[in-house]
Order: C-alpha cells, then sequence, then structure tokens
C-alpha cells in the first residue's frame, strides 16, 4: 500500500517523496486507608493516601497504617521526618505467612536523623504483591528530640496481573487442574509466574476444545520479567499429552497459528525446569482464539499531502480489517523511508 508525502520547506519549494507504508495484519485475531477496587480488571491510574503524624518532645512514635489494595501491583510510602531528631525503622508486610513481620524478604528501610533532625526516605516492594491487607510500620529507635511532623505518602501501582489474589494462586498449576479457556476468546490476558517466597507459582495451564478442525492464533509476549526467568508456552494435546508447538515469548508479540484437529488441548506456560528463583517473576501477556480469515485490510486514506509547516507535520492511518476498526495488535506500520516520514505503531505519521 503506498502513501504520497508531500514535503515542504517554509519558501514552499515541492519535494516530491514516495514512501512505502508496509500493513501487516495477523491472522485471527486500624488506622490506614483503602485503595477502592472491587472488579477483576486492574485500574490503570496510581492511587495515592496522605498522612500527617504530629510528634511532641520525648515522645516514642509507633504506628502502623493499614493498605487494602483490592488488587496486584507494588506498594511504596514516601517517609519525610522534620524536626524530631531520632532515627526510624520501617517495614511493609501482609497477612501472608511468608511475607510477615519476622521474615527476612519483607522490605525494611532504616531512616537517618541528619543534623537539622530531619530524615526521609522510600521504601516500596521489590515486585508485583498480591491483594491482601498490607501495613506499613514506621518505629522510631528513640524519643524526639523536638516536636516535629511525620508524613507518608503512600502510591499504589496496580498491575494489569488477572492472578489479582492468593485465592487463585495455584488453581491451575498442573494440567489436571487447567483453567478452561474458550477459544471464542478473542481477548488478551495478563498472568503472572512467580518464585518469590509468598507467591511460589512457576507454570499455568489452560484447557481448550475444539469441536472441528480449527486454526487457532496463539499471541504472546512478556510484559515484565524480574531477574531475567526463562519460560516457555506449550501446546499438548489432551488424549495422549503430546506436544504440539511450544514457543518462548518475548518483548515483542509473537504470534503462531496452529492446526487443531477436533479434541481437547492444554496450554502450558511454564518456567524452564518448572522453577523459577525467589529473585524471579514474569508478568506475560496470551492470546489463545480461533483465527478468523482476513477478507480484506483497508486505510482511511489512499494519499496524504503533509509539510514542514507547524500543524501540518502529522496525519493520522487508520485501519479496518475485514471492515471493523483494528488496534495495533491487529495491524502493523511500517515506513521504507523514515528520513522523510516515520509512522508509529498506532498509524501517526510525522513528516
Amino acid at each position: 500500500m503506498f502513501l504520497k508525502v508531500l514535503k515542504k520547506k517554509k519558501v514552499m519549494k515541492k519535494l516530491l517523496s514516495t514512501v512505502l507504508i508496509s500493513t501487516m495484519a495477523i491472522s485471527g485475531s486500624a488506622i490506614g486507608g483503602t485503595f477502592h477496587k472491587n472488579t477483576y480488571a486492574a485500574q490503570k491510574h496510581t492511587q495515592y493516601i496522605h498522612k500527617t503524624e504530629q510528634v511532641t518532645n520525648g515522645q516514642y512514635f509507633s504506628k502502623e497504617y493499614e493498605i487494602n489494595t483490592k488488587q496486584a501491583g507494588t506498594l511504596s510510602a514516601k517517609i519525610v521526618v522534620k524536626n524530631l531528631g531520632c532515627d526510624f525503622h520501617v517495614s511493609i508486610y501482609g497477612s501472608n505467612s511468608k511475607f510477615y513481620l519476622g521474615n527476612n524478604n519483607i522490605p525494611t528501610l532504616d531512616l537517618t536523623s541528619d543534623k537539622n533532625r530531619n530524615a526521609s526516605g522510600v521504601l516500596k516492594t521489590d515486585h508485583i504483591m498480591y491483594a491482601d491487607v498490607y501495613k506499613v510500620l514506621i518505629q522510631c529507635k528513640s524519643p524526639a528530640q523536638a516536636n516535629g511532623t511525620i508524613t507518608t505518602d503512600f502510591t499504589f501501582q496496580p498491575s494489569s496481573c488477572e492472578d489479582r489474589d492468593y485465592l487463585r494462586l495455584n488453581s491451575n498449576d498442573v494440567l489436571d487442574s487447567a483453567k478452561s479457556h474458550d477459544l471464542m476468546d478473542r481477548k488478551y490476558h495478563t498472568y503472572m509466574l512467580s518464585g518469590f517466597s509468598e507467591q511460589q507459582d512457576s507454570s499455568d495451564c489452560f484447557d481448550l476444545y475444539a469441536k472441528k478442525k480449527v486454526t487457532m492464533s496463539l499471541r504472546a509476549k512478556t510484559v515484565s520479567n524480574i531477574n531475567h526467568a526463562s519460560y516457555k508456552i506449550n501446546v499438548i494435546r489432551a488424549k495422549d499429552k503430546k506436544l504440539i508447538s511450544s514457543m518462548t515469548p518475548k518483548k515483542a508479540l509473537s504470534t503462531k497459528l496452529l492446526h487443531l484437529s477436533a479434541g481437547y488441548y492444554y496450554v502450558q506456560v511454564v518456567a524452564n525446569n518448572n522453577a523459577l528463583r525467589s529473585d524471579q517473576q514474569i508478568l506475560y501477556t496470551i492470546y489463545m482464539a480461533k483465527a478468523r480469515k482476513i477478507k480484506s485490510v483497508s486505510l482511511n486514506k489512499k494519499s496524504l499531502a503533509l509539510y514542514r509547516l507547524p500543524g501540518y507535520t502529522t496525519g493520522k492511518l487508520i485501519s479496518k480489517v475485514n471492515g471493523k476498526k483494528s488496534n495495533s495488535n491487529n495491524v502493523v506500520f511500517r515506513s521504507s523511508r523514515s528520513n522523510v516520514v516515520s509512522v508509529s505503531k498506532a498509524g501517526k505519521l510525522t513528516a
């Protein structure tokens, strides 16, 4: 598909360039605070709680804040101590016995008072945590030397992970307890594998049923991978446990088209050697659905004039697949002459 781009200087001298924009269609298709979230899908926006405490001269300060996250994500606490002249110890822990006070793996922070009797620091979790009632404990190591304040800003960053709580942690670890998945479900799902001590989940299994011969589109990518764990996605025929296909997801979306006969199948996402180290965690996105035949791919414009003048340097391409508006996972734009005009994943042109 060709797109003609007019490139003009301020003197309006025409410079005609023909730029090839290629489109690729993919086949198929206590005192505390609560971060309110009750639905299954994760919120996109960071959420905050702010607390300020007054501390008097000679007082020992010790306070525990409850943070009910309601979903998976990361938690941090920024502490600012003013005029107290004492050191502090801060801890984050949850209700899980392996992520509780006394365990060496919980996040801790020591704040040391400076010559102006102030101290500050940020304590945060080093991996995605499951939904829980977390507690942030702030304790001074000696009495306050003067009247002052402790200000704490709690920040919760939600994750796109659908494995949101401990109840679902090991529900589909093996083939015999695989989670049922409908081949007509044309949605991308994000799940997590983890070796951290309170999570311990090194595999996810899904079962599929094909009523008749079908072409399945299997797509996957790695969203995040703490400490570079190795893992793969296996497709296994249920009746004889035969491996049909295997792929190793990358940061970019990978796609495989699999021709399946009628019957039951498993999709197994598993760490290599079925084990993750205690400092490894994988967040991945997967799509498993019956492929749709592509009959047509079209763009909203056959040609477009762009100028090197304010307000005229950009344009927008909108693609349709089989007559319906597509998304960045279905159509990929590329420019053959990016020095003349570049194109983004979303189809934005810039001269």
